[in-house]
């Protein structure tokens, strides 16, 4: 948006934005006779539940790390020194790139959604390493 419209207009199409995003949370309603502290789970209880299924603890973990450090720290900090200082672009090349992001994230999601994987939590941790060059 940046390439096509002035700075200012970004920022009020951007404000819009979360302002449409407020107004239909808003409208959200709580369903059931349950308070919303009733009915969303509790962190307790959500260990609790992974303690006996040890499978699906160490993917959890993985999975948490994966999305708070590597993901979040490489497209924070990394993707846009990349785009800048590598590829010699700005932000309208950025959102390029996030763009395909999302849509190679859709493909491969559906193509891996048809495939059958056999230890599909072991299959995932490892995917997770495609990511390690990125934190060099």
């Amino acid at each position: 948006m940046l390439t096509f419209l002035p700075l200012s207009t970004f920022f009020a199409v951007d404000a819009a934005t979360f302002l449409v995003s407020a107004l239909l949370i808003a409208r959200l309603r709580a369903g059931g006779a349950h308070t919303a502290a009733e009915a969303s789970p509790r962190l307790r209880e959500g260990i609790a539940a992974l303690r006996p299924r040890r499978s699906l603890s160490l993917p959890v973990v993985v999975f948490a790390v994966a999305m708070t450090t590597i993901t979040t720290g490489s497209w924070i900090a990394g993707v846009p020194t990349f785009v800048r200082d590598t590829l010699h672009r700005g932000p309208g090349a950025f959102s390029l790139v996030m763009i395909g992001f999302a849509l190679g994230a859709i493909v491969v999601g559906g193509v891996l959604a048809r495939v059958r994987v056999r230890a599909k939590a072991r299959a995932g941790m490892l995917a997770w390493l495609l990511y390690l060059p990125a934190l060099g």
